[in-house]
């Protein structure tokens, strides 16, 4: 996921050496996940996920639950958030719950790319919004749900959130 992001400098920090770097304790590594994962059942259809160390899971507002928000969690200096939706299929694909999610979102879309994880097709998008931020976001579906896995940052925070999101998807299991 990393050479996507490549091609998009402007929201990218490459270090020297053409890697990641991270100069801000509070954000730590990129293997830095809780020691115990999350799991929620949603229609029969458990999904287990770990969230970085520090993030803390948010209480969900009214607006948020209606957008199918189910867990929301916050980086240790309030600057990011990560979330986990469900959707009701209804007959979309990945593609069309990610461009669903994007406009919920109030963002606009930069790049899109299909991939697979575990032989199952996800849709990855990239956008921003009128605030500057921007949103990362898995879209894969499991039975009649399509999960969304979406974070949200500042462009300046980006090349760390990118680190965090990216570990919190690799740990998704359906």
């Amino acid at each position: 996921l990393y050479s996507r992001c490549h091609n998009y400098t402007s929201w990218c920090i490459l270090s020297d050496s053409g890697s990641y770097s991270s100069s801000d304790p509070l954000w730590g590594q990129h293997s830095d996940l809780k020691e115990l994962n999350e799991t929620i059942k949603i229609n029969n259809i458990n999904i287990g996920y770990a969230v970085p160390k520090g993030w803390v899971q948010q209480n969900l507002s009214e607006y948020e639950l209606e957008k199918g928000i189910l867990r929301c969690y916050k980086s240790v200096d309030g600057k990011a958030l990560i979330y986990l939706a469900g959707i009701d299929s209804g007959g979309m694909d990945e593609k069309d719950a990610a461009e669903l999610w994007i406009k919920k979102m109030k963002n606009r879309k930069v790049m899109h790319v299909w991939g697979k994880k575990n032989k199952t097709d996800y849709f990855w998008t990239l956008s921003n919004n009128s605030k500057n931020e921007i949103m990362e976001a898995y879209t894969i579906s499991c039975g009649d749900k399509i999960f969304v896995l979406s974070g949200i940052s500042s462009k300046e925070k980006y090349n760390l959130f990118k680190e965090k999101i990216t570990s919190v998807f690799d740990s998704i299991s359906l």
